[in-house]
């Protein structure tokens, strides 16, 4: 795996003031674009915050020549640090992904930016995990990721309104 690559997608992800001020809406998602090109390559990201204020957190895909090359949670305040795994070539903790009424899905995703950004994480073929997370969230129209998860803690349990995703990618030209 590109490893530069990776940390570059992710800290667009978090650097928003490359992207456009006013992005357009679709759905819950927003739509931001690139405003200054200087890598020659189409970037978007969509991202959906969310839904009520219990756990202010922001969803993001981001699109790089129209494919799927990133998904990753932003929150606000750090995971619990007790949650992180470093027995992998990068941080790691338990992200579980749950809809109501289907069964629920376990998942050691990445951790970076002191705690605050969390990525699916494979050392073998991320694309193929970003586009199963991607087919995953499509196919929902709500979903919870349960982070720093301990029985019957659901304080870091964002909601996210995902029913709009197929649109919002159609509409930039992104294949998952």
């Amino acid at each position: 795996m590109k490893v530069i690559s990776k940390i570059a997608i992710l800290s667009l992800v978090t650097a928003s003031t490359v992207f456009a001020q006013s992005p357009r809406q679709v759905g819950a998602w927003s739509v931001y674009t690139l405003t200054a090109n200087v890598t020659g390559k189409n970037v978007v990201m969509l991202q959906t915050t969310a839904v009520g204020q219990q756990v202010p957190a922001k969803l993001d895909i981001v699109c790089k020549n129209d494919r799927v090359v990133a998904v990753a949670v932003e929150i606000q305040s750090s995971i619990d640090e007790h949650t992180v795994s470093y027995s992998q070539a990068v941080p790691t903790t338990r992200v579980v992904f749950a809809v109501e009424g289907k069964g629920s899905v376990s998942e050691n995703w990445e951790v970076a930016d002191g705690g605050r950004t969390l990525s699916p994480y494979s050392e073998l073929s991320q694309a193929k995990l970003n586009r199963t997370w991607v087919e995953r969230i499509s196919g929902t129209p709500k979903m919870v990721l349960q982070l720093n998860q301990k029985e019957g803690d659901d304080s870091l349990a964002p909601v996210f309104d995902t029913a709009e995703l197929s649109e919002a990618l159609s509409s930039v030209g992104c294949t998952k």
